[in-house]
């Protein structure tokens, strides 16, 4: 699921020109199959039938193309550096 939710984030960030990093506000995934991401943009608007039409042309092609996806591990100093804030979400995570 987390990487359905990150692909539906990067299409989001496509259409309505915003940036990935910082606007993560949550993530939820309340059984299999099912997930909420909730954004902060620059857009004022909800998005409209046809903004959300043109999101999932955007994601049914990427999957259709069955692009790969790469997951990595490595220390925070390196991700910084190779990829600045956009490591970063909005929320804070808290650990148990």
């Amino acid at each position: 699921m987390s990487t359905a939710l990150a692909i539906l984030k990067g299409a989001l960030s496509l259409l309505l020109n915003f940036r990935l990093g910082r606007t993560t506000v949550a993530v939820n995934i309340p059984e299999p199959g099912v997930g909420r991401l909730t954004v902060v943009t620059n857009s004022v608007e909800c998005p409209s039938n046809s903004m959300m039409r043109k999101l999932a042309e955007i994601v049914n092609k990427i999957i259709k193309e069955d692009r790969l996806c790469y997951s990595f591990r490595m220390g925070r100093e390196e991700a910084e550096s190779l990829y600045g804030e956009i490591i970063y979400d909005k929320y804070e995570v808290t650990l148990k």
